[in-house]
């Protein structure tokens, strides 16, 4: 890595500016980084290792975010920031992904009537960096917040917020403290109910919700992970937690009397006291699962018609349901839902356009990626309310829009090898009309790599047309081709796949023939790009 600190010694100033213009912000951003110190996860750099090793350490600059809703500050590092094209967040590995889908963590906590939810104090900083890396973490901060000092160069002995690899790290260590326990609950627990460092469970007896909060909380503090914020909607499981971890709405209630607050759960808003009312409607709901639903009685109206605000905060049925459900059986509604759609309901698609595209060139058929396509001539027919036009379209055109609008070298491979095995069923029906021919089901291993051929074939002609033509004519040695070529310093050779090749001495050698004669492509192309990110993905 580079020597960023003159890059980020440029920014400390905007920070000193700041801090004269707005004392409130020194005051908590000074508090918050005179705390991390305090706890041990950032030290000063000794005076003997201010130098460091060449190219084994980065200065980061930081500035200060606050949670929307907690206004609390919370100081970032800038490890994306670059210096002389690099970063150390480009140099950091992100590792997998650990974390448990937001969707199946919020369905899971409405499963049962009582819910759990906690969360796990500075969950980053309590994950270690080796000492041999720490100095990929150091930051300029001046002692006790005065401004008016020359900065020190501190590091961090933690995991940041603002790299990429810390939240594979902290998760990882999250799940391996399961090995302290033989309890599955718990396990399970932390497994599948966490989402990064917030916890919402469910659980169906006071009984079962006070042995996992019991189980979580020492579990998790053998592995240095401290839950706090305890809240449940259920009074006996939160007397059960101790007071100084409970959430700071809930610590001075009087659990007999008061109402329990709002919470908010992973950017939801949660009424901690109607959540037991909630649950118990989808509780009943599941118990009916073959019940026809009543289109008048959809409580999803209220969202996907639209309503007023005023209107839709006094909306009981959004909230609880249909009251119906509510009641036994017996006493729901008689009607049954009608089939019978009404001509005249908005949502009723009076027409439908559909297009048939043609690819058309100066011969009769066109080679491109997806297969040979027939020309088709232009027309328009009109059956009842069903539209049908055939437009003609550039064919290299239309396969340049095709490679552009991936992202992904994966899907555009994919996507091509459905064309392609698509396009050859058609033109086999085409030829054997008297007999049948079955449709593609799948996608084999060789269509994938047919697609990634036939693509970067597409690429190398548009690029290298003249390359592709003297070699495929066996006329490359001629010297006047080879001035015409901007890639003949490359000994460019025609592969047995038809593909652009660099030539060269590896000829003879034993090495794959990939790695011998790897394939040309256009530094700037959009293929180019896909295996570049492919690759560093």
């Amino acid at each position: 890595m580079p020597n960023n600190k003159v890059a980020v010694e440029y920014r400390l100033p905007q920070l000193r500016k700041k801090f004269r213009n707005n004392d409130d912000y020194r005051q908590e951003y000074t508090a918050f980084m005179e705390g991390i110190m305090d706890k041990g996860y950032a030290e000063r750099v000794p005076q003997e290792e201010l130098e460091g090793n060449p190219g084994k350490k980065v200065v980061s600059s930081h500035h200060g975010v606050y949670h929307p809703q907690k206004q609390k500050i919370w100081v970032v590092f800038d490890c994306g920031a670059e210096y002389k094209g690099t970063s150390l967040n480009r140099k950091l590995m992100e590792g997998p992904d650990l974390t448990s889908s937001l969707v199946g963590v919020l369905i899971r906590f409405r499963e049962e009537q009582i819910a759990l939810m906690s969360d796990i104090e500075a969950m980053f900083s309590q994950v270690g960096v080796s000492q041999e890396n720490r100095d990929f973490q150091r930051f300029l901060w001046w002692p006790n917040g005065s401004v008016e000092e020359p900065p020190v160069e501190y590091r961090m002995t933690v995991h940041i917020f603002g790299a990429t690899s810390s939240p594979s790290c902290a998760n990882f260590a999250l799940k391996k403290s399961t090995d302290s326990t033989s309890n599955l609950s718990v396990k399970n627990t932390i497994s599948r109910n966490f989402y990064v460092d917030d916890m919402l469970k469910p659980a169906s007896t006071v009984t079962e919700g006070k042995t996992l909060a019991e189980g979580l909380i020492d579990t998790c503090k053998k592995s240095g992970f401290k839950l706090m914020k305890w809240i449940s909607n259920t009074r006996p499981v939160l007397e059960a937690i101790p007071e100084e971890q409970r959430a700071t709405e809930v610590k001075n209630l009087d659990l007999e009397q008061d109402d329990l607050p709002t919470e908010h759960a992973l950017g939801m808003q949660w009424n901690v006291d109607l959540m037991y009312l909630n649950s118990e409607i989808v509780l009943k709901r599941n118990q009916r699962p073959d019940e026809e639903f009543w289109e008048c009685e959809n409580p999803a109206d209220e969202c996907s018609r639209g309503q007023k605000i005023d209107v839709f905060l006094k909306n009981e049925r959004w909230r609880g349901g249909p009251d119906f459900l509510l009641k036994t059986q017996d006493k729901w509604p008689s009607d049954s839902y009608s089939t019978q759609l009404d001509p005249e309901d908005a949502e009723v698609k009076k027409s439908a356009l559909v297009h048939r595209v043609s690819v058309r060139s100066e011969e009769e058929t066109v080679p491109v990626v997806f297969g040979t396509v027939p020309v088709v001539s232009e027309e328009r027919q009109t059956s009842g309310r069903v539209t049908v036009s055939t437009t003609s379209v550039n064919a290299e055109e239309t396969v340049q829009k095709l490679i552009h609008y991936y992202s992904s070298w994966y899907k555009l491979k994919k996507a091509v090898a459905w064309i392609r095995k698509v396009g050859d069923t058609l033109l086999r029906r085409a030829k054997n009309k008297s007999c049948s021919v079955d449709g593609p089901h799948e996608i084999t291993v060789e269509d994938m790599k047919a697609a990634e051929t036939a693509i970067i074939k597409f690429v190398q002609k548009k690029a290298f047309p003249k390359d592709v033509e003297s070699l495929s004519a066996d006329r490359y040695t001629d010297k006047k081709s080879q001035r015409n070529s901007n890639i003949y310093r490359l000994d460019p050779v025609m592969g047995a796949d038809g593909l652009l090749r660099v030539g060269g001495r590896l000829s003879l050698s034993t090495v794959a023939e990939e790695a011998k004669h790897p394939v040309i492509l256009p530094k700037c192309s959009h293929v180019a790009e896909l295996l570049l990110r492919e690759i560093y993905e």
